[in-house]
């Protein structure tokens, strides 16, 4: 063999070793969880609600004093953290963090009576639901959301605004009828976020100032950015454009989280000084209150928007129509036919994907 046939062996060689070594093991693409929160991909979220592991979540809480068996042996103790990875338990000697996947066995001795914690699990399983409902949804089979794109491609373009707008406050409407409220706050993953970042984290953090800080200015104090239905049309809030993208039209995010402005934790940050300020797109948390507020004692974060206020878990939008059968949703024959939607027409289906969410779904 010569030298050139050997370094084209060895190179090849070299090429199927990187390849098997950057492969995933079948381990890692069997984690349930992993594809659960992929942000671009429902997974088989029936295949979750069925696996062994989801019964921690469901049965133990933070605080709870609890006995786990694992791959390595016994261990008792208090939790510490619990959430879809992995588990960690305070014994008497030091703090175990067990990877969720080698837990063998558990049982809880002793609730802990944590009632925040208590809300983040039910978040967590109230997500899953979701997503496994979106699998069976009947939504994108709807014979009526169809046939409205259909009408909708066929209206003038001068025209089209007007009936987004007219159909934004419609839907709006009915969200605030149903979830008996007269205020409602939207919150995009502008900057990035994965879904179980607004979930296991208690909640929409509250960070410290806005892009003006950039540039020397700007204001340095906690908030939580969003958009206000008493300032917005739902039009508006689905039609507006990333900030960050001058060039290219980009949506500001693809999850948007719903809750309700006028809850009781609302009202009562207002009345005890901890919203200092807020306008149609932010609001302006006191540092010391929002730091001794339970969620964000618990999280060890400043947690500006509970996950309790949510009127329903973060909601994916933006999905090209051609993934629709990708992950496994019935569809309307009138999509193969519709193909790529434009800009408009994603903001309709999109409001129609909303009232399906927080008004129909609600009356079933």
């Amino acid at each position: 063999m010569s030298s050139s046939q050997s370094r084209t062996k060895f190179f090849a060689w070299t090429v199927v070793f990187a390849f098997a070594m950057a492969a995933p093991t079948f381990a890692q693409a069997d984690n349930c969880f992993t594809r659960l929160f992929n942000l671009f991909a429902l997974p088989h979220e029936e295949n979750l609600a069925k696996d062994w592991m989801v019964k921690p979540i469901q049965k133990i809480r933070v605080d709870d004093q609890v006995r786990i068996v694992t791959s390595k042996g016994e261990l008792s103790g208090a939790v510490e953290l619990l959430n879809f990875e992995k588990i960690s338990v305070r014994t008497s000697k030091s703090t175990v963090t067990v990877p969720l996947k080698d837990l063998k066995d558990f049982e809880v001795i002793k609730h802990g009576g944590n009632k925040i914690d208590d809300s983040v699990q039910k978040a967590r399983m109230t997500a899953i639901k979701n997503s496994i409902a979106a699998r069976a949804d009947d939504f994108y089979a709807s014979p009526s959301v169809a046939n409205e794109m259909k009408h909708f491609r066929a209206i003038p373009k001068a025209q089209k605004e007007a009936y987004l707008r007219s159909v934004g406050d419609k839907v709006m409407k009915e969200i605030m009828i149903k979830h008996h409220t007269n205020r409602i706050g939207f919150h995009y993953n502008l900057h990035g976020g994965a879904f179980t970042d607004y979930i296991d984290r208690g909640g929409i953090q509250a960070t410290f100032g806005d892009i003006a800080l950039q540039h020397g200015a700007g204001d340095a104090r906690l908030k939580v950015y969003f958009f206000d239905s008493n300032h917005f049309n739902l039009f508006d809030i689905l039609n507006e454009r990333h900030p960050d993208f001058l060039m290219k039209k980009v949506r500001m995010g693809n999850l948007l989280t719903p809750f309700d402005l006028n809850s009781k934790y609302f009202q009562g940050a207002r009345a005890q000084g901890g919203i200092v300020d807020q306008n149609s797109i932010s609001m302006t948390f006191d540092a010391g209150w929002i730091r001794k507020t339970p969620m964000s004692k618990m999280q060890d974060q400043a947690v500006g928007v509970p996950v309790t206020e949510y009127l329903d878990t973060p909601i994916e939008l933006f999905r090209p129509v051609n993934d629709f059968k990708k992950i496994g949703l019935s569809v309307h024959p009138e999509w193969d036919k519709v193909g790529t939607l434009s800009w408009d027409e994603m903001t309709l289906l999109e409001m129609r994907h909303l009232e399906h969410r927080l008004v129909d779904r609600f009356k079933k």
